[in-house]
């Protein structure tokens, strides 16, 4: 049975590096988010991108060049930004305080091709971009890895592998 992860970021890359390669396989299912199940045409639809699913409470959002009005890439409402590769990509907050939920988070779970052995040696990237019409940015992500779904609001959400601080190469209108 694979297990789930558990991830803060957009585009992903999980790659299982044997010793003596300097390139290995990534291990994610649906890695480049590229394999949809129906065109996303509304927020909260991260269900359309095959493998990826919302944990809790949350809305994340897939985009996709599929749809030609506000749920499209490069241009959607929230701005414009290109696929790293391909034509799709998770929009999410990750971090918005409300009146009612002073810390509202959203958070993504992919599903790995195959479990992770004890004692190998594995890396872990991504890309992330600031949307344009942001309120908040984060200054650190982290990943969690479970054999079942993490619950968002739980005590399972502590992050196992803490990427520290994040350099943001773009601001929205260049600053």
């Amino acid at each position: 049975m694979p297990k789930s992860l558990y991830i803060l970021f957009l585009s992903f890359a999980l790659t299982f590096l044997p010793g003596s390669l300097i390139f290995g396989q990534n291990l994610l299912r649906n890695c480049k988010l590229e394999n949809i199940e129906g065109c996303p045409n509304n927020s909260g639809q991260i269900q359309k991108c095959e493998h990826w699913m919302s944990p809790g409470d949350g809305t994340p959002d897939y985009v996709h060049a599929c749809n030609n009005g506000n749920y499209s890439v490069p241009n959607n409402i929230w701005g414009s930004e290109a696929a790293h590769s391909g034509n799709g990509y998770i929009n999410f907050i990750l971090y918005y305080p409300t009146a009612s939920n002073p810390d509202y988070r959203e958070y993504v779970t992919g599903i790995l091709d195959c479990e992770m052995q004890a004692g190998q040696q594995y890396e872990i990237s991504f890309y992330v971009s600031l949307a344009d019409g942001c309120h908040y940015a984060i200054d650190g992500l982290g990943a969690y890895f479970s054999q079942t779904i993490p619950q968002q609001g739980g005590s399972n959400l502590d992050q196992e592998i803490d990427i520290g601080s994040a350099t943001i190469i773009e601001m929205p209108g260049g600053q």
